[in-house]
Parts: structure tokens; C-alpha cells; sequence
């Protein structure tokens, strides 16, 4: 099974459902989730399917349909999500292989893609995950390189496609504290596991609140535990509430800590997928 997550950032006035319902109407793969951010000025969609074809055709639909949509407003927001691109942020496809390390049928996509792109005038292609020759980069080794990363507003016109035999669950906390005390829980994140399973970046929300957004890597597995979290997210909650604790004391109780999934977990994309469920009956905008 294939399994593809597409960022999108557009201005306020282009992310609306009449926006979704045209999307969908592009689908030759199964939508399976979309999650809409007015804040952060950004939608990220689901796809899941047992074709590489369709899953390759699905996507570069999604990407020509974004060139048409109206991009993000200038840097001097720094409120807005980071941007590789002015409209396609980043898009990770990951393969579910028993046994298999390389997850070929997931890198026959990003080549279909990476054909198109090649093809876009001024559009540059940045890899992460599994790439040429089998080589493995780090998402956040990418962003190091494009220091701008985390400086928010616009991008630059770059798309980053990453290839991944892990699935990917994208975990945001947000919380109302300075900026230090917030890049200190997203030191503490990162040092959850030695392996590199939990990524954390700093990003401002406005309005004094900032989020340790983390992206999850699992071992394949994607295990619903306590409380309907998949496997990182308690932990990734209680070191926040811990580091908070230490940073400012018994002032961290009055402080309002908020936690929340984008998108599926991996098994309740399975779910999904072998349910026949469409995203019109869970769609959350």
C-alpha cells in the first residue's frame, strides 16, 4: 500500500471547501484525509492507493492544479508556515514493505514526479528520505541546508518530495510561553530516541503561542495506545509538560497546552483504505 501526504500553502481566500471539492474531483487515487490550518495558511491531504500509476497521475494532477491557485502572502508574516514553495510545501510518500528496506514501488512515484518538476521552469527539486542510489537524507538535514527554512512568510520555488519505508505522523503541540521556553521543548523532543524517530521544529503561532511541530517516524507498525495516540504522542506530551515544568515552574500549570494530530495514523489509514471510506465522511476543515 502507498500512502502520500501533499502540503499545500495558499493565501486565506483560496483554502475553502469549494477548493477541497475540486480537488477531489481530481482524484484517481483514495482521498483519504484533508486538514485545513487557516493560521498557518496551509491544507494537507492524504492519498492512499495500491498503484503506483495512479498514485503517480493523482499527484501531479494535484500539482498542476496548485500552480493555478493563488500563492501565500509575502515574508513579512512571520506567523506563516514555513514554505519551501510559494504553494507546495512538501510532499512524502511512503510505502508499507514487509521486509523490504528500499520501498521501490514509493521511489517509482517521486521519479514520475521528479520528471514533471524537471519540466516546471525555475521549480527546484529537493530529495529527502530515500534518493538517488539508495542514499538516505534526513527531512531535517534538508531544512538545515535551507537555513530559511524556519524564518516563515514565503519560500523560495523549491518542492521537496522524500521517500520513506517509516510511515510519518505529523504531531503538533502548541503552547502560550516565550520563544525560548518553546525551542527548549523542541531540544527535548528530539532526544525522546537516539534512532531519530520524533523530528521537532519551533514555529510561531502569533498571538504569544508557538508550536513544537513534530513529524513521528514509526517502525512500521503505527500502533493506536493509550488514549487513541499512536505511538510518540503521549511521550512527545508528557516531555513538554515536564520541560515546562523546569523552565518556569509552577507557573506551567496556568499554562493552556494543547496537543493535535494531522491527518491519519497508519493504521487508520488502513482502516480507511480497506473500509472503502472517502474523505467527504471525515473530512476536517
Amino acid at each position: 500500500m502507498l500512502v502520500s501526504n501533499l502540503y499545500l500553502s495558499v493565501s486565506k481566500r483560496s483554502v475553502d471547501s469549494s477548493v477541497i471539492d475540486h480537488l477531489i474531483d481530481l482524484v484517481d487515487s483514495d482521498l483519504s484525509a484533508a486538514f485545513t490550518d487557516l493560521v498557518y495558511d496551509r491544507t494537507s491531504l492524504h492519498f492512499t492507493s495500491t498503484s503506483v500509476q495512479s498514485l503517480s497521475n493523482t499527484l501531479q494532477r494535484y500539482l498542476e492544479y496548485a500552480e493555478t491557485l493563488e500563492p501565500r502572502r509575502g515574508s513579512e508574516d512571520d506567523t506563516a508556515h514555513p514554505a519551501f514553495s510559494n504553494i507546495v510545501d512538501n510532499l512524502s510518500i511512503f510505502q508499507q514493505v514487509e521486509g523490504v528496506d528500499v520501498p521501490r514501488g514509493a521511489l517509482e512515484v517521486r521519479g514520475n514526479l521528479a520528471k514533471y518538476i524537471a519540466g516546471v521552469e525555475g521549480v527546484e527539486l529537493l530529495e529527502y528520505g530515500f534518493c538517488e542510489g539508495n542514499e538516505y537524507k534526513r527531512l531535517r538535514d534538508v531544512r538545515r541546508e535551507k537555513g530559511w527554512f524556519e524564518q516563515g512568510g514565503g519560500g523560495v520555488n523549491a518542492i521537496s518530495i522524500g521517500v520513506l519505508n517509516k510511515f510519518i505522523t505529523n504531531y503538533n503541540v502548541r503552547v502560550n510561553v516565550e520563544r525560548s521556553v518553546a525551542v527548549k521543548c523542541s531540544a527535548k523532543v528530539r532526544k525522546i530516541s537516539g534512532q531519530g524517530d520524533v523530528e521537532a521544529l519551533t514555529l510561531n503561532y502569533g498571538e504569544g503561542r508557538w508550536e513544537i511541530a513534530c513529524n513521528i517516524l514509526h517502525g512500521g507498525d503505527g500502533v493506536v495506545g493509550e488514549g487513541g495516540a499512536v505511538w510518540g504522542e503521549n511521550e512527545i506530551m508528557r516531555v513538554v509538560r515536564d520541560t515546562l515544568n523546569d523552565e518556569i515552574g509552577e507557573k506551567a500549570n496556568e499554562i493552556e497546552v494543547f496537543g493535535y494530530r494531522v491527518g491519519l495514523s497508519e493504521m487508520e489509514h488502513v482502516e480507511k483504505y480497506e473500509a472503502g471510506i472517502g474523505v467527504n465522511e471525515f473530512i476536517d476543515l
